[in-house]
């Protein structure tokens, strides 16, 4: 049996995601969790983990606290970094960096860090990790069970985000929507874009090789929600693109789901993608047909098609 220490007192996320990473790589070894100050004893031990607690980061000696510097980076990153899958995690879950920043800087830096302020944070407070962390902070032993698995899920996206980045650059395919319009990233195999940070690490990716260039409009397979239902096609905008609006699509044949906000809609695998895109277009001057589902359309754009 092997011991993992962290801090007693409330629950954070950085020592509960500490615990469920050491787990989640050593999946062959069973573990003690102890909420509680480490002795000096435990400090010198290079068997015990102690993190988020005892003022020390050395990795060697399996002790990871980030308290004694100002700023940094916090318990669960250095354990991310010490076991080389930091930038996957990042990458696949880019709330974690937040995270991070929020409990070595505080709330002001935090909500800057992601264009807010402090008192809009209270909106982004998750009920399902509050009561996670309740539950593990109510025990001096909590059992493993539920931190493992968090960290055996966080491990396996930040593992198959590199494969699933390698199959998309293979059937990737970006097209002009024309002017202002941008491009429009067309992925036909489900397996690859079953997490759109997945898509949006290629997004990225394409974007700094090209640069001026942005990709604006995805189109991505549909999961079947009941069985035998047809998967038909999510066409999602980026960054809620101001010239691009899918709740334009309501009503249209072939369309099976509008968001009213404008950013998603689903449509019939055989809906032509172009009367789609060209659907949802906003001209630059906004103005519309009488008929809301046919658009009108920059004269640059009308001479091209």
């Amino acid at each position: 049996m092997k011991t993992i220490i962290t801090h007693g007192g409330k629950a954070h996320f950085d020592d509960f995601a500490a615990v469920a990473l050491i787990l989640a790589c050593n999946p062959a070894d069973d573990f003690e969790i102890c909420r509680r100050d480490p002795t000096p004893e435990d400090m010198e031990n290079p068997e015990i983990w102690v993190v988020d607690i005892g003022r020390q980061h050395c990795p060697e000696k399996k002790k990871f606290d980030h308290h004694q510097y100002q700023g940094g980076e916090c318990a669960f990153v250095l354990v991310a970094r010490h076991f080389g899958i930091w930038d996957g995690l990042n990458t696949e879950m880019p709330q974690m960096a937040f995270k991070s920043v929020m409990d070595t800087r505080g709330p002001q830096i935090a909500a800057a860090y992601i264009g807010l302020q402090a008192k809009d944070l209270i909106n982004m407070l998750s009920p399902l990790e509050t009561a996670v962390l309740a539950d593990f902070g109510a025990s001096a032993t909590p059992e493993p069970g539920l931190p493992r698995a968090i960290g055996n899920y966080w491990l396996k996206a930040a593992a198959d985000l590199k494969q699933r980045l390698e199959d998309i650059r293979l059937i990737a395919v970006v097209e002009p929507l024309g002017d202002e319009y941008g491009y429009m990233l067309v992925l036909d195999e489900v397996c690859c874009c079953d997490s759109m940070f997945g898509v949006s690490a290629f997004k990225a990716e394409w974007e700094a090789a090209n640069p001026g260039k942005i990709i604006t409009v995805s189109v991505t397979p549909e999961k079947a929600r009941i069985s035998g239902d047809v998967p038909g096609k999510n066409v999602y905008r980026f960054d809620d693109f101001p010239l691009i609006d899918f709740s334009r699509l309501k009503g249209m044949p072939g369309v099976k789901f509008t968001h009213k906000s404008g950013f998603l809609a689903i449509i019939n695998a055989g809906i032509s993608l172009r009367t789609v895109i060209d659907t949802a277009k906003i001209g630059a001057s906004g103005r519309i047909k009488e008929n809301p589902l046919f658009l009108t359309r920059p004269a640059s754009i009308a001479a091209s098609a």
